[in-house]
């Protein structure tokens, strides 16, 4: 078993020349192909894929989800996994 920080260590050891701190995205922009983040600072790159691990109060999943109709109600839970038993 991992500790939240040991997990945190070892996922940001394989991409942390990708990894910026101290900016917060202000805008997200699905393009489909590709997805434009526009940071507070006022820069903006284009990304493959956004994941937002920013917790249960989500900003990403807030901006991302804004755009449908209906909004995608928040789960209920988030970072649990329940094991399905198979009947035999």
């Amino acid at each position: 078993m991992f500790s939240r920080s040991d997990l945190q260590l070892s996922l940001l050891h394989s991409v942390s020349d990708l990894v910026r701190t101290g900016i917060r995205p202000s805008a997200v922009d699905d393009a489909g192909e590709h997805v434009d983040v526009e940071f507070d600072d006022g820069t903006r790159e284009r990304f493959d894929a956004v994941i937002g691990a920013d917790g249960i109060n989500s900003w990403t999943r807030r901006q991302c989800s804004a755009a449908r109709t209906p909004p995608t109600p928040a789960p209920p839970w988030c970072g649990s996994t329940c094991p399905t038993r198979t009947p035999r």
